[in-house]
């Protein structure tokens, strides 16, 4: 799964909403481009220049076969609890965390 994720929104939200957003604004605004903020900016030009359709939807085809493996062996279905398991996944190495106040 190692960057599927992020090859996934990359590209989408380039081509559904940047890139068209780019050439309306271009087309209404003698050739201009808009301002963008560079968190979504950096995204979208990964997405431009670094994510093809076919990684995209093999990224996709790579998603969805994870997804069945969980709900087929890992996460199963429990008619009395909803489910057989808990997923916890931990967030970092255990020496911060965002959720501890320093003072």
């Amino acid at each position: 799964m190692y960057g599927v994720y992020g090859n996934l929104i990359t590209y989408y939200q380039w081509t559904e909403f940047g890139q068209p957003w780019y050439e309306d604004y271009a087309a209404q605004n003698e050739g201009r481009l808009p301002f963008v903020s560079p968190s979504p900016l950096v995204r979208w030009q990964y997405g431009a220049n670094n994510v093809s359709e076919e990684l995209f939807n093999d990224g996709n085809a790579r998603k969805a076969y994870y997804q069945e493996f969980i709900t087929s062996d890992v996460l199963t279905k429990d008619e009395t609890t909803c489910s057989n398991a808990i997923y916890a996944e931990p967030a970092n190495t255990g020496s911060t965390s965002y959720r501890v106040c320093q003072s």
